[in-house]
């Protein structure tokens, strides 16, 4: 219920289902691992990540988004907490 309360990805819109991988721990980090699947690519990708935002100062999330050879990494935090990302077509 944490992991979908506070992870969305949504593509032109849309929600969509999030198949949660696991987490891994590593020294003060840790690392959520989740995947979806699409058939058509979106025009408009977005990933909301609020994970221990609203419980820790100064607390940043990194997205590292993947699809069809195209690669972006983001950084989110209390002033950002959505990606919104166009994909080319």
């Amino acid at each position: 219920a944490f992991f979908n309360t506070n992870f969305k990805i949504q593509a032109d819109n849309n929600n969509l289902k999030i198949r949660y991988l696991g987490r891994k721990y590593e020294e003060d980090q840790i690392h959520l691992y989740a995947e979806v699947f699409i058939d058509n690519t979106p025009k408009v990708f977005k990933i909301k990540n609020t994970f221990l935002i609203p419980f820790r100062e100064g607390q940043k999330n990194i997205i590292h988004f993947t699809s069809n050879g195209f690669k972006k990494s983001h950084l989110l935090d209390s002033s950002e907490l959505t990606l919104t990302q166009l994909l080319k077509q």
